[in-house]
């Protein structure tokens, strides 16, 4: 898995704990490794509102003046921790 994140080994990546957000968007868009986890759920959907995700977090780390990361972001991002809990066993 690391390795779809880092073919080329210039990143150096040895563990999971080094991945970005990115990296962890790649490996889920990849569908064998999609398909390992078994789940009942669309992997171009789940993908998309990773992405939505992601930029509420950018939002939110880099202090930007744009307002994705305002109310509606909330119930996005209780229902990504919700599936997660119920799917990532």
């Amino acid at each position: 898995m690391i390795a779809l994140c880092d073919p080329d080994g210039l990143r150096k990546l040895t563990a999971f704990d080094q991945l970005s957000y990115g990296d962890y968007q790649q490996v889920l868009s990849n569908q064998k490794q999609w398909d390992r986890l078994n789940w009942p759920l669309d992997r171009k959907s789940f993908t998309a509102r990773l992405d939505e995700l992601r930029e509420i977090r950018n939002e939110l780390m880099h202090f930007n003046d744009k307002d994705k990361a305002g109310d509606s972001a909330i119930p996005m991002l209780r229902n990504m921790i919700e599936l997660l809990r119920e799917h990532g066993g």
